[in-house]
């Protein structure tokens, strides 16, 4: 296992410790991040709607196309 597991298995952001475990920061600005945001987006359709298609939005503002 890597060092990003704290002594109860969970996940430890390294880069922002100050998250509480099995959090994750994601950024519009990661190009490696991008397509995480889009599976959330479509995850997330059915249950917040407007989260989804405000998370859709701003990936298309960005030139990046979603696929359902």
């Amino acid at each position: 296992m890597g060092h990003h597991l704290n002594a109860a298995g969970q996940f430890q952001s390294d880069k922002y410790p100050e998250l509480a475990p099995d959090k994750i920061v994601l950024s519009f600005n990661d190009p490696h991040a991008v397509k995480a945001l889009a599976v959330l987006a479509c995850s997330y359709h059915d249950v917040d709607r407007e989260l989804a298609d405000d998370i859709a939005e701003r990936l298309q503002r960005l030139g990046e196309s979603i696929k359902a």
